[in-house]
């Protein structure tokens, strides 16, 4: 086929359809009427000789055809936008756009509930969706446009094209029981590794920076469970005798929520490094710039509020 042949206003309907998984949602998203992408994703299927969506229990379901092309068609068209975007002042109390950001279960806790405060009094007719993401998805939502930014934490073997940018640093701490025998000092690395562990990660096979840490000194501890969600480890480890070893962030609201006490690893582990991630070719957007802008300045009131965390909590402390 030639692309003289295809009507370039065809994209936008395969794509929103591509989205929505819904020709009435998909109407709503590009502004159209239902009929019209019905229309529009005949001659699609005629242009391709493909049915390229299938209707099924739960939606339209794309054909292989047509997931071959998503990730093309979504990026020439984030690039077409990013072009005109770069030409027009971005006013955020005047636009109705969404914005999308990815996050994880810890940094959503973290940066959420403080940048959407700022977004509904700065842009009160825009929306923002939070999207949980995960190292092996990140970078192509990205690239296709599905998310705006990403705050991640050790993000390694970042692709040609996504930008890094390195917003704040957290360390390692311990929570336990306010009763937890482990309290009566000294707390030294026999003492932590005889009790048992609660590690926080994607699923059971994935170590953690505990783990590898642990392993290079030749030792092991006892991990009893493993939870995907960092928001439930007060309520978890509340009452009982288990160790969770994670970052700081939200440990200081927990503590104080759930009678916990917190002190420092009787290991060396190093800091994680949260960055903010963006693909290089929509950094020109006046939109993205300005979501961009709403986490940086998030993660400098992070590093701000860490310095004066432990002064101001010693009571947290054993």
């Amino acid at each position: 086929m030639n692309l003289r042949n295809l009507d370039l206003n065809l994209l936008l309907v395969f794509d929103a359809i591509m989205q929505e998984r819904q020709v009435s949602l998909a109407a709503q998203r590009i502004g159209r009427t239902q009929s019209a992408v019905s229309h529009s994703l005949r001659k699609l299927r005629e242009v391709f000789n493909d049915d390229l969506f299938i209707r099924t229990a739960g939606g339209m379901g794309p054909t292989p055809l047509a997931l071959e092309l998503s990730a093309p068609i979504a990026s020439a068209l984030a690039d077409i936008q990013g072009v005109l975007d770069s030409h027009i002042d971005f006013k955020p109390d005047q636009t109705g756009r969404t914005f999308n950001i990815g996050v994880y279960d810890a940094t959503s806790y973290l940066f959420l509930p403080s940048i959407i405060e700022k977004f509904r009094r700065v842009a009160p007719n825009a929306t923002l969706n939070g999207h949980h993401v995960s190292e092996e998805n990140v970078f192509d939502l990205l690239r296709t446009g599905q998310i705006d930014c990403a705050i991640i934490g050790n993000a390694c073997n970042v692709p040609e094209g996504i930008i890094s940018e390195e917003i704040f640093t957290e360390k390692f701490i311990c929570a336990v029981d306010k009763n937890h025998s482990i309290l009566k000092k000294p707390i030294d690395i026999e003492k932590y590794l005889s009790y048992p562990h609660l590690h926080v990660a994607r699923d059971s096979t994935t170590p953690g920076q505990v783990d590898i840490e642990l392993e290079k000194i030749g030792s092991k501890r006892n991990v009893l469970s493993v939870v995907p969600h960092y928001l439930v480890v007060p309520q978890i480890i509340s009452g009982t005798d288990l160790i969770v070893t994670i970052g700081e962030g939200a440990l200081y609201d927990f503590a104080k929520a759930y009678d916990l006490k917190l002190f420092n690893p009787p290991i060396k582990i190093p800091e994680v490094k949260f960055s903010l991630l963006s693909d290089q070719r929509a950094r020109m957007d006046g939109g993205n710039k300005w979501l961009r802008s709403l986490c940086a300045k998030r993660g400098e009131e992070i590093r701000h509020e860490k310095k004066g965390l432990y002064m101001s909590n010693p009571e947290l402390f054993a």
